[in-house]
């Protein structure tokens, strides 16, 4: 069989693109890897011509849609024409290259951080879309891709959408009982006859994703696999899964800002019930003793004398600190001559007092004392320092309660909150 020739395609804005290969076949379409004539690389999408009519104004539809969008995670075409070929004429529409979708990425191992993230951003795309009243229809893995550039998630195939009239290229009537394209991730009211779907059924379909992102597997039933058996962190987002795919549409989320808001809000919650066993577990000791004025208490160990200050001064073993020199006064009323402890001057390891040389006769009367004071600050000192331990500890204890007991408040108002 001969091989054929390679493709050449012209948009309506009169730009050409080249075939490369082929990248991608379905019932309706062919997807080939083009270039443009400054060799930039996009996707060709290129519409079969045997599909019916209704499929054709869905693919206008599309096309009309995805040229006017500008949201970062929606699907963008960039440029769009008619391709003739043995006197046959097929739409083709030309959009950014994305070498990886959904299903690709959940065969490699990716963060469970970064598929909630990911998760979010198909969540922003679809909340873009039905903001403006339309709905998917066919949310499946294979139709949101990952631009790996610019880390985003796009959310691409509107070929079977609802649009609003207000984004209508023309009228489609979706016939009843018509088959979606997208029967593994369909809600139940899309498999009934004559029922109506709408933006709900890619509520269901999400929430099939969701699950399917962490554990690998889509729910079927009610004994499915849970994203709390293989990732118990993330348990949270059982509750917003099973509220996503309720058989009944009116038991869901009635909208895409209150699935962000069930998963966001049990993010928060669980960060703060997180918080609470953190601090439930944190117990208040008394560490080992480090004060050295406690551990070696201060001694005198040498006397001198300042001839030309006039100063008898007194080092020991340690410098002292604030907390010691208060001791030292409160408890040491006694004086000789006048000296008392408040004559005495503290700095560092030293203390001295003011003695004239005349009075040096009662160095040994004031030494003495001095002894006797050190002994006293020694007793007082580790009372002191031990009660201020155990006011601490007791605030400290008293503001964890506290903030333990706010934390179990918020948590109670944000569970019982309805959105």
């Amino acid at each position: 069989m001969a091989k054929r020739t390679k493709y050449e395609f012209t948009s309506s804005f009169l730009n050409t693109y080249k075939e490369v290969e082929v990248i991608g076949e379905g019932g309706n379409s062919t997807v080939f890897k083009v270039i443009d004539d400054e060799n930039k690389e996009y996707a060709l999408k290129l519409l079969n011509k045997k599909i019916d009519k209704e499929n054709k104004k869905r693919y206008k539809n599309e096309i009309n849609y995805c040229l006017k969008s500008n949201h970062e995670n929606i699907m963008n075409v960039i440029d769009n024409g008619i391709f003739e070929l043995n006197n046959e004429k097929y739409m083709f529409y030309v959009m950014p290259i994305y070498y990886e979708n959904l299903r690709n990425m959940m065969t490699r191992k990716i963060s469970n951080e970064d598929k909630l993230k990911y998760f979010n951003q198909i969540l922003e795309g679809i909340k873009y879309f039905h903001n403006g009243k339309n709905y998917h229809r066919d949310i499946k893995p294979e139709n949101i891709l990952f631009d790996k550039a610019k880390n985003i998630i796009v959310v691409a195939d509107f070929g079977i959408s609802h649009f609003n009239e207000n984004e209508l290229y023309t009228v489609v009537e979706t016939k009843a009982g018509s088959r979606m394209a997208n029967f593994q991730y369909a809600a139940p009211e899309q498999k009934e006859k004559n029922a109506i779907v709408d933006h709900r059924a890619d509520i269901y379909a999400l929430g099939l994703i969701l699950n399917e992102l962490f554990t690998g597997h889509i729910p079927v039933g009610t004994s499915y696999k849970k994203i709390g058996n293989v990732a118990p962190e993330y348990s949270f987002l059982d509750e917003v899964v099973e509220k996503m795919i309720k058989q009944d549409k009116n038991d869901r989320p009635k909208d895409i800002e209150t699935v962000q808001y069930e998963i966001n809000s049990r993010i928060e919650l669980e960060k703060i019930n997180d918080e609470i066993k953190r601090l439930r577990k944190i117990e208040i000791k008394e560490s080992d003793e480090k004060d050295i004025l406690i551990i070696d208490p201060p001694k005198l160990i040498n006397i001198s004398y300042d001839e030309y200050e006039n100063r008898l001064k007194f080092k020991l073993n340690h410098p002292i600190n604030n907390d010691w020199i208060s001791c030292i006064k409160s408890s040491s009323r006694s004086s000789i001559m006048g000296y008392d402890v408040d004559s005495f001057r503290f700095e560092y390891e030293y203390a001295s007092v003011l003695l004239p040389v005349r009075n040096l006769g009662y160095a040994q009367n004031i030494t003495d004392y001095f002894k006797q004071w050190i002994d006293k600050a020694n007793a007082k000192y580790p009372i002191l320092i031990k009660n201020r331990r155990n006011i601490e500890k007791l605030n400290k204890e008293k503001a964890m309660k506290e903030e333990i007991e706010k934390k179990e408040k918020i948590t109670k108002i944000l569970s019982d909150i309805k959105f």
